[in-house]
Formats: structure tokens, sequence, C-alpha cells
């Protein structure tokens, strides 16, 4: 960001402030932290010190350099990471068994096929110990019944729905919609038990 500063005497000083922000998903430990830290503050020392976003130009390249050279021990810094990222969902080809990886259930299972081969996918939920859970598998044949792993709603998602919007209007973000709305619900279930007891 650039911000002119004009003083008194009708002079007027620019400076410029960078801020870092680090993807969750991406830096999972802390290895991965400070070289992607180490990285990103070579882009902004681009922009400090000559006023431009060089991306991964000439600039950034110099400043990898003298980055390199201070901190010879850690892994050089470079145009991109080669992170396995973690992620939520995993979608597998029942035919050739090509992956997508996704952090949310963003592929329409009755709808997508796999390019390669043209076979359905099966969704995989990932587990942070590393399992995997096969929750969904739409064969090559699409079924319109009933699905036997589809489950049924949670009370909370409905309350969610129904109070959502009133709650949000009355509190700064979703996280703070999202924990009244959860204290809602707890006292309403509590005063539900609390009938069924007398």
């Amino acid at each position: 960001m650039r911000r002119n500063i004009k003083h008194p005497d009708g002079s007027s000083t620019t400076t410029r402030h960078v801020r870092i922000e680090l993807s969750g998903k991406v830096c999972t430990s802390a290895e991965r932290v400070r070289d992607t830290l180490l990285h990103e503050a070579c882009h902004a020392a681009v922009w400090v010190v000559h006023g431009v976003n060089d991306g991964h130009g000439r600039l950034w390249r110099e400043f990898v350099r003298k980055a390199n050279a201070a901190f010879p021990l850690l892994p050089p810094v470079t145009v991109r990471h080669t992170y396995a990222i973690d992620t939520r969902f995993t979608y597998r080809c029942t035919g050739c068994f090509a992956t997508i990886n996704r952090h949310s259930k963003s592929l329409n299972l009755e709808k997508k096929v796999c390019g390669r081969c043209h076979s359905r996918f099966e969704l995989i939920v990932n587990t942070k110990r590393g399992g995997v859970h096969p929750r969904h598998v739409v064969s090559s044949k699409v079924d319109h019944g009933e699905d036997s792993t589809t489950r049924p709603r949670p009370p909370f998602a409905d309350f969610v729905k129904e109070h959502y919007k009133h709650v949000r209007q009355q509190t700064p973000n979703h996280k703070e919609t999202m924990a009244q709305l959860g204290s809602m619900f707890r006292s309403m279930k509590i005063g539900v038990n609390n009938d069924n007891v007398n």
C-alpha cells in the first residue's frame, strides 16, 4: 500500500506499507511458514525499496539471491513451492483412478465424468491423520433412486438456515454469528430437555 503524507510546508512524503498473508492450507508446518515467508518477504522488499510489483522478475530474483546468500543453510527460495497440499476431499475416477483434490465438495458427482476415460468419480473424505473414508460412489450407471449414503440434515443446520440472516445483522462477522447461533441452539436444546423431564 502506498501512502502520501502532506506536510505543513507543502512538501509530501510517500511511504510504502506491506502486509503479508499466508495460507493456512499451504503453511501447515513451521518449515513451510519460514520458507513461504522468506519468498513473500522478497516480494515485499521489491515493493518497499523500488515501489513496483515485479512478480518474479529481475528485481525479485535479486532479492532472492541476497536471501539465499544470507541464509545458506535454508532451502533456496524458488518461484513455486513443491508442497503436497492437504485437502479435505479427493475425487477419484472409478475407471482410471485419476484424482482431483479439493478443499470443498465442489464437484457434482451426478454430472461430472473423468476427462480421460469418461467414468464417474467417487468422493473420498481425507482425515487429519492421513486416512481416507470413501463417502459416496456413483457408478457408471446413474441411479436416480434414493441414495443409501444420504443422511438426514442435522437439526443445527436447519436452525442456522432459519436464524442466520437475522443474527448476522446484529453481529460484526461470520465467526461471531456462528458462536451466537451455537449458544442460542444449546439454550433451546436445554429448554426442550428440561420440558421433557417435567
